[in-house]
């Protein structure tokens, strides 16, 4: 069943009268602060006022990336100390990230210089000390790529968050790479594993979209804490938002599992 016939077809109403839910009215919430969330951006504020090298790494869809570009926003000021948010997916050689940083930090003229060095110490001259460089998606770095970053904590004090899969820690930090990462590694002042999503962070998603019954509020957490994770979540609520305000009644599990299943995303 698609979501356009989902809105005209009949949902059950198990329980929808004696749920905690609440009609759906006003606006999505653009972003949920969850307990998950206040650690990454903590981990941030660490980074940038130490600072150091922060690696935040785990599994995808936790909130990594959206909190992170939430900390730019919240840190960015063309008078003051920046945060800088750089997405390195497929990203893999020197030159090419210190390309994508150049994007987001405006340096001199040198941008498109063949030679690193160059584009390095211009980024460097450009950075402020207390700035703070948030790398996402770094696991497809090559190992030189990665050592160069220290560059910027070491000659302009700028804090390093680098983000990433599991593969991030593995290469800097696990045991048959420590010797390779040696001056990278002894820079690193804080590491953040978040393995998974946790119930704390799907109730808190859930009250946002105003999902409060048992019964919704334990199909959300299944759907957090399985493979979809929270941006899973957050994509079933997002539609199933629509499909209840067609409805005109609550968003609960009925609502939930109708739209999880008409995208295919229930198994």
């Amino acid at each position: 069943m698609t979501l356009a016939r989902l809105k005209n077809e009949a949902v059950p109403d198990y329980a929808s009268t004696r749920s905690g839910n609440i009609p759906v009215e006003g606006s999505e919430p653009a972003f949920v602060e969850t307990p998950t969330s206040r650690r990454i951006y903590q981990a941030c504020a660490h980074a940038e006022k130490t600072p150091t090298i922060v690696l935040i790494y785990g599994a995808p869809g936790v909130s990594k990336t959206t909190t992170a570009l939430r900390y730019e926003n919240d840190h960015w000021n063309s008078d003051r100390q920046c945060a800088h948010y750089v997405n390195l997916l497929g990203v893999t050689t020197p030159t090419s990230m210190l390309e994508m940083i150049a994007e987001r930090v405006h340096p001199p003229s040198c941008a498109g210089s063949y030679r690193n060095v160059v584009m390095m110490r211009a980024l460097a001259d450009r950075l402020r000390e207390g700035d703070l460089i948030i790398l996402d998606e770094c696991q497809s770095l090559r190992p030189d790529a990665l050592d160069s970053v220290r560059f910027f904590l070491d000659e302009a004090g700028v804090g390093l968050v680098l983000m990433g899969n599991e593969l991030v820690f593995s290469t800097i930090a696990g045991k048959n790479r420590r010797a390779m990462f040696a001056q990278l590694h002894s820079r690193v002042g804080m590491k953040l594993h978040l393995p998974h999503a946790t119930e704390a962070d799907a109730d808190a998603v859930l009250r946002s979209f105003g999902v409060s019954d048992g019964t919704g509020r334990e199909y959300g957490r299944q759907l957090a804490l399985g493979p979809l994770a929270l941006r899973g979540l957050v994509t079933v609520l997002g539609q199933a938002r629509i499909v209840a305000a067609a409805k005109n009644r609550a968003l609960d599990r009925q609502v939930m599992y109708a739209t999880a299943k008409a995208l295919g995303l229930d198994e």
